[in-house]
């Protein structure tokens, strides 16, 4: 009895550093497809950013824009070392069509026409991540930074959001 119940416990201690040496199967699949589908919305959005820091009339929506280049810059470059560090593996951003067909769209815009529009577009955007992040944070990660970059995107990303709906609001009524 006692030889059994010692071999059931060293079973137990066994999984139990197994588990903790790193992340289950699912848990890192999870991981790898956020930051790769992280890594690509970022890129789009860098994109699409990059034509209102170019256009965009008012001071403050090119400030933001600005910022979204940066911080979605350093952001992908983040997530593309965990990928490299945690997982052995690279990825190289991929735009959807639709975002390159979304930025020529963009460029043929100028003034509030150009605002509306990207701002409508860059909300849609923006949500479809706070979206993800929060679905992500829910299920469950491995890595603590990851689960801070996707808090941190969450409430950075919904007051940009706040931000263009009252601009949009205030500036071309459309609430």
């Amino acid at each position: 009895m006692r030889r059994v119940l010692a071999v059931a416990m060293v079973g137990v201690m066994l999984s139990a550093c197994t588990d903790s040496t790193g992340p289950d199967a699912e848990v890192e699949e999870r991981e790898i497809e956020y930051m790769t589908f992280s890594i690509d919305h970022h890129a789009a959005g860098v994109l699409v950013a990059s034509v209102c820091v170019e256009r965009a009339v008012n001071a403050d929506l090119r400030a933001l824009c600005q910022e979204n280049v940066a911080d979605q810059n350093q952001e992908i470059e983040q997530l593309r070392g965990w990928l490299q560090e945690w997982y052995g593996e690279t990825h190289e951003p991929e735009i959807e069509p639709s975002q390159v067909a979304m930025v020529a769209q963009l460029r043929t815009l100028s003034g509030g026409a150009f605002e509306i529009a990207f701002m409508e577009h860059f909300i849609e955007h923006h949500a479809m991540i706070v979206e993800r992040s929060r679905e992500v944070l829910s299920e469950g990660m491995e890595h603590m930074e990851l689960r801070e970059m996707a808090s941190m995107i969450i409430q950075v990303q919904s007051e940009n959001n706040g931000k263009m709906d009252s601009w949009l609001c205030l500036r071309y009524q459309r609430c």
